[in-house]
């Protein structure tokens, strides 16, 4: 292995994210290791027990980063007073599906194949805090009428990830004994 120029602490670790996700989309969970990471990276396999403790840590921020990635978008949408809070709700998942959208491979990969650490909602903590957010300001305002906001955004949620995070081939309907794709 060559000699790695030293880097910022956050150019190597999206440099080891950015492997892992090859990995996991090339070869699976089974062929998500280490090893292969590291040589996806053009690293040491030191360097990415750096970063990562475990695969399981690995995965964990694969999570953490995709979650990132997917909120940022919204974020100016979430803070315009300008906008009613229906406005805002549909925004962001519209911004969530659009993401979705783009990443979903990874994201299916991420969130329903293979091992969580702290069960499916693990890394989603931000979707459930804007969603509650929105849903609070709609309640405060009058503009929506719900019971707790806590558990709408929990139902939204699972709602969101049950459905726009399955790939779109896997969802069918089936309806007088024929299979329907939902696209």
């Amino acid at each position: 292995m060559p000699r790695q120029s030293p880097q910022p602490k956050g150019v190597r670790r999206h440099q080891v994210l950015e492997a892992a996700s090859v990995v996991l989309l090339r070869h699976g969970h089974d062929g998500l290791t280490m090893e292969a990471v590291a040589s996806e990276a053009k690293l040491a396999k030191g360097t990415v027990y750096l970063y990562f403790s475990s695969k399981q840590a690995l995965l964990d921020g694969l999570r953490t980063d995709l979650v990132r990635q997917m909120m940022a978008g919204p974020q100016a949408l979430l803070q315009d007073a300008a906008l009613r809070w229906a406005e805002r709700l549909d925004g962001l998942v519209e911004a969530w599906m659009r993401f979705d959208a783009e990443h979903m491979p990874l994201f299916h990969a991420v969130f329903h194949e293979g091992p969580q650490s702290e069960g499916p909602d693990a890394g989603l903590e931000p979707c459930l805090a804007a969603l509650e957010s929105v849903l609070r300001g709609g309640k405060h305002s009058g503009e929506f009428s719900i019971g707790d906001a806590t558990m709408t955004a929990r139902f939204l949620l699972h709602g969101y990830s049950g459905v726009c995070m399955h790939p779109a081939a896997a969802l069918h309907t089936h309806t007088a004994g024929q299979d329907h794709a939902v696209h």
